[in-house]
């Protein structure tokens, strides 16, 4: 269809507030059947295209290049009733009820294979109560509960193969209470608590294999206790504690082979007494002294018996881990 052709249907519509129809043939294939008000005569009408079709600023008879896309919807300004989409294939697309401009009841879209793709249900034209989606094999995706246009009770989802990817809950539209999230072969991966869309209280990480990878605590979205990570040898690779976002106590890190490699003392965010640092074979590499974050004495960084590197003292160093 030409720019030309798609301009005039365009003002065409604009002018027409009371008809809305476009009949186009592709070799006699339905595409839409919409309902339609003349004059006031109720009554339905077939559409039919092939190509993008521009009405009241809207696509919706799509065919890319050639190659079949799902239609979507006929997104017809000021249409009442049920509408129905077609594949070319004549399989069902699309279906559902408008009241005005606006999506009301269950709306429903299956792939071009038949199989069901999503239920949606809306309620003034806003996403309400359940919802669902399911992947071309038939398996189910995602389930989710809307209450007026906002995520609002269980969110699960699933992979492909059957297995279960995710179970939340949302509260007007923000994750809450306990979120779990799954490998795609099973094993759980994550949990964590959530309060108004942040994390809060315990989580929990774990590699593949089923060993711990981080665990600690969280305050309003900051991590606020003490907080460990862990290789997936299960060798502890990190220990540290935290208030409101910022170290304070002991913070140790360790090589994956488990040699101690970095230990040092915070408070509020600061370094705060000794900190010591170890080569990977064992080796000191160096040991300082922090009051408040500033150093109170000269010092060395060696590799062996070498010297790499000499810092002088009262400089302010930057953290070698950042909260």
């Amino acid at each position: 269809m030409d720019k030309v052709f798609n301009d005039y249907f365009k003002e065409k519509m604009k002018a027409m507030r009371n008809i809305f129809l476009l009949l186009m043939l592709h070799n006699g294939i339905v595409l839409a059947q919409l309902p339609v008000t003349d004059k006031g005569e109720s009554g339905t009408e077939q559409l039919l295209s092939v190509e993008p079709v521009l009405i009241a600023d809207r696509y919706f008879v799509i065919l890319d290049n050639g190659e079949k896309q799902a239609v979507e919807n006929s997104a017809l300004l000021g249409t009442e009733g049920f509408e129905t989409v077609w594949y070319l294939h004549d399989q069902k697309a699309w279906e559902g009820v408008r009241e005005s401009t606006e999506l009301e009841g269950l709306v429903t879209q299956w792939y071009e294979n038949g199989q069901k793709k999503q239920e949606n249900n809306y309620r003034d034209g806003l996403l309400h109560s359940d919802q669902f989606f399911w992947y071309e094999n038939g398996q189910l995706a995602r389930y989710e509960h809307y209450q007026k246009g906002q995520l609002h009770g269980r969110f699960s989802q699933w992979y492909e193969n059957g297995h279960r990817k995710q179970e939340a809950n949302y509260t007007e539209g923000l994750l809450d209470k306990t979120n779990f999230i799954w490998y795609p072969e099973g094993q759980l991966a994550e949990l964590g608590g959530y309060l108004e869309g942040e994390l809060d209280g315990f989580v929990l990480l774990l590699h593949r294999n089923g060993q711990k990878k981080q665990e600690g605590y969280f305050r309003q979205g900051v991590m606020d206790g003490q907080i460990t990570l862990w290789y997936g040898n299960g060798q502890k690779a990190w220990d540290g504690f935290y208030r409101l976002g910022q170290y304070d106590g002991l913070v140790q890190e360790w090589y994956d082979n488990g040699q101690l490699e970095w230990s040092a003392n915070y408070k509020d965010g600061q370094l705060d007494g000794v900190s010591t640092r170890w080569h990977r074979e064992g080796t000191k590499a160096f040991e300082l002294n922090y009051l408040n974050g500033i150093r109170d004495v000269d010092y060395q960084v060696t590799e062996g018996d070498k010297v790499v590197q000499p810092v002088r003292s009262a400089d302010k160093i930057q953290l070698l881990i950042n909260p």
